[in-house]
């Protein structure tokens, strides 16, 4: 009885509580303000920072380079004048200082068919055998002068050659863009990149590190699912890298360097299209399932195109770290680049890369080609264009030139985040701004970070920064009218100070303490 009463005055309460939540309303609206407060935790390091970097692509698409010698990067009709610019603006003590290159190695360097085989033994390079020099002429110029000159004022760079595509005769199609490795040619590839790599180094000098197994060997969707026709003609290099096949290459490849005594170059597996599909399309759990592929690993990459509005496209990508996470679980000191990443407006342009450094997790990163010749690429509409993307340089065929604001924005990375420096902890409680942080690992170093008010508003913010010696900062900015401009000093006072960042601008810090 006594629980039957209970009940009916729970019954009878309810809508009195019921609708006191229903009907109870302040009257005050709260507008939603961010704090503007940010900290940069130079005291707290995440990580190894090995550099921004640069790609200087030659031939990308051409069938036939006897036909039509292709020059993405537009060297070969460029002023000799601009020429030199760019590379002054790109290597030069006042450039961009980049860490790492990137060097593609297309598929016309050991011949049309197997008649130009250097040997029938790929465990001993014949360098004689191959041509690599034909279709490489401003990739080794560009890579070649550039280290020359950046050792002039102190600086140098490490270097990743990644394989567009091996020879026609290796694949099963047996022409270029033929989707399938042969299996037969397996070892044949492996030595191809092999010998790519022992050129670069012993012929031209140039500092290559790792050697990457492919470039969006992921995108399976570029053929017909039977493989049997070359694909469409605005289509580059790519031949088609299923996760079992990385697997087996990060095997015979290592087989093969160590064969011809490349044993200090590292292996990447290649570069997917984006981090999702290094996870989700089975990379990652492919290489940790097989402990000798994950024992040859030294590189993780990726490329950074992420296209997230569209989540039900075969398109799709984002920022994630899931495979990079699962390889660190077994091979914890495995570094992550990021080799390709499309240039865009500038601000935004830094704020993907700020994505990439700390939700992607990278040690280094390399965009796009920052150099396109006009009408040089061809689209999937059949015309040519002035690049497939934004970039920093064109080069028009008279020889002319035009830099755009994107050099500037990428100055103000590439300057702040040198090799050797730390990526560092940073806390940010307004989302309209992004805050990337480096800090030296060394005496020559100085501590430095970076802000990107990605808004239409100017913002004010309250910075405080930890674990530097450094009170004083030199301010360098870009912005609608700022290319690159030095602001001066700004000084803190207690660890903190207060800075505005105009609309759409990038600021970058430098400590003035080594």
């Amino acid at each position: 009885m006594r629980k039957q009463l209970a009940f009916g005055l729970f019954l009878l309460l309810v809508p009195c509580v019921l609708n006191g939540q229903r009907y109870l309303n302040s009257g005050h609206k709260v507008e939603v303000i961010p704090d503007e407060i940010l900290h940069i935790r130079f005291d707290c390091p995440l990580r190894p920072w090995h550099g921004f970097g640069v790609n200087y692509v030659q031939s990308a698409q051409t069938r036939d380079y006897t036909l039509y010698q292709q020059d993405y990067s537009g060297f070969s009709f460029a002023s000799e004048e601009n020429r030199q610019k760019v590379m002054e603006m790109i290597f030069g003590e006042d450039g961009l200082r980049p860490g790492l290159t990137k060097l593609f190695l297309d598929p016309f360097h050991e011949g049309m068919t197997k008649a130009g085989n250097d040997n029938d033994d790929p465990m001993k390079i014949d360098l004689e055998g191959y041509d690599h020099k034909s279709t490489t002429e401003w990739i080794r110029y560009f890579n070649r002068e550039g280290l020359r000159m950046m050792r002039e004022w102190g600086g140098s760079f490490t270097s990743i050659a990644t394989l567009y595509s091996p020879a026609p005769w290796m694949t099963r199609q047996k022409y270029v863009l033929g989707r399938d490795a042969d299996p037969a040619e397996n070892y044949e590839i492996a030595e191809y990149m092999a010998s790519w790599v022992k050129y670069l180094i012993e012929r031209e000098g140039i500092p290559v590190k790792y050697l990457s197994l492919h470039n969006e060997g992921d995108a399976y969707y570029r053929w017909p699912r039977a493989g049997s026709n070359p694909g469409e003609d605005h289509r580059d290099y790519n031949i088609y890298w299923p996760p079992a096949q990385v697997v087996n290459f990060l095997k015979i490849t290592r087989e093969v360097l160590d064969a011809n005594d490349m044993h200090e170059i590292g292996l990447s597996p290649g570069e997917t299209q984006n981090w999702y599909r290094f996870d989700m399309w089975g990379y990652a759990r492919a290489i940790v399932d097989d402990p000798q592929a994950l024992d040859n690993l030294d590189l993780v990459t990726s490329h950074s195109f992420a296209n997230t509005d569209i989540p039900n496209s075969v398109y799709y990508g984002d920022f994630r770290s899931i495979g990079q996470d699962l390889i660190h679980r077994h091979k914890p000191e495995v570094p992550v680049w990021i080799t390709s990443r499309p240039w865009t407006d500038g601000p935004d342009f830094v704020e993907n890369m700020r994505r990439d450094i700390y939700e992607s997790k990278a040690n280094g990163l390399i965009p796009w080609a920052l150099i396109a010749g006009e009408k040089e690429w061809m689209g999937s509409g059949g015309e040519y264009n002035d690049g497939s993307m934004d970039k920093a340089f064109l080069i028009w065929k008279d020889g002319s030139m035009e830099i755009s604001d994107r050099y500037y924005y990428f100055k103000q990375l590439s300057r702040a985040g040198q090799p050797g420096m730390h990526v560092s902890e940073v806390v940010n409680l307004d989302p309209a701004v992004g805050a990337i942080a480096f800090k030296g690992s060394d005496s020559s170093q100085k501590d430095a970070f970076v802000l990107v008010n990605k808004s239409n508003e100017k913002q004010q913010l309250t910075i405080n920064i930890h674990g530097s010696e450094s009170n004083d900062f030199r301010v360098y900015r870009t912005s609608e009218g700022e290319l690159y401009k030095d602001l001066g000093l700004k000084s803190t006072r207690d660890g903190m100070m207060i800075y505005v960042c105009p609309a759409r601008s990038v600021s970058t810090f430098f400590s003035t303490l080594h």
